[in-house]
């Protein structure tokens, strides 16, 4: 077993119990290729009113083999006790291969960040601004079409509504961080600025997704048009920044 130190005081204290038991059998999993595990995501980043998920977590070794991610699939009944998602799982030069294909999630770790043990791989990382536009504006359509296809998928029942606005919710926080991001922001913004940043940029009120933000809420029919046209007014203003 790899004797290495688990820090989880940047944790909120709610966390922070299961999160060093985690991090104890993913150093304990991962062996002599374990290089560092880091939390991150809004349940970690002090945002008021989070949306109630489970612990997000990139786990890094040197190198990747199956037999390593056969051992925490084996343990996964444990880590879901424990409130942790199964981990995300790179080597280094996967995490720099990754930074042009998906630099909204790349920036979403290294923007809300806490290393649990080992080394921090997210802290230096350099995202191209036009890869960054290319998926925001690609996120943005694709958030459009699982809006209308969900839609159909309702068969007219309202009251399926809100469980498709808060999964295009999940989608929206990551890309108004890339959104913000490509206007300067560079640093970590709070949801709530995020979104007032938004709104400062399309001109006008975005209410339906700000009604989609809002967890625990029942969403209606009103409310998910608006949602629909806020994101066309959001994925026309990056189309047209080009």
């Amino acid at each position: 077993m790899l004797e290495l130190q688990v820090d989880v005081s940047a944790l909120p204290p709610s966390y922070r119990d299961p999160a060093s038991e985690y991090a104890a059998l993913v150093v304990e999993l991962a062996r002599g290729a374990f290089s560092g595990l880091t939390a991150f995501g809004l349940r970690v980043s002090g945002e008021p009113h989070a949306p109630d998920v489970l612990l997000q977590t990139a786990l890094v070794v040197r190198t990747l083999d199956l037999d390593t991610v056969r051992r925490l699939a084996e343990r996964g009944p444990q880590i879901a006790r424990l409130g942790v998602a199964a981990p995300l799982i790179f080597t280094p030069e996967s995490i720099a291969g990754s930074l042009d294909s998906f630099p909204l999630e790349m920036l979403e770790i290294q923007q809300t960040r806490r290393t649990l043990a080992g080394e921090d791989h997210f802290a230096r990382l350099e995202i191209q601004t036009e890869h960054a536009r290319l998926q925001v504006e690609r996120e943005f359509k694709r958030m459009l079409i699982r809006l209308r296809q969900g839609l159909l998928a309702t068969l007219g029942r309202d009251r399926l509504l809100t469980e498709l606005m808060d999964d295009v919710a999940e989608h929206a926080r990551r890309t108004l961080r890339g959104l913000v991001w490509l206007r300067g922001h560079r640093e970590a913004v709070p949801a709530a600025r995020m979104l007032t940043e938004a709104e400062r940029l399309s001109g006008d009120a975005l209410k339906g997704l700000r009604a989609a933000l809002e967890p625990d809420r029942l969403h209606d029919w009103d409310e998910f048009k608006a949602l629909y046209h806020d994101i066309e007014r959001l994925a026309r203003l990056v189309d047209e920044k080009r």
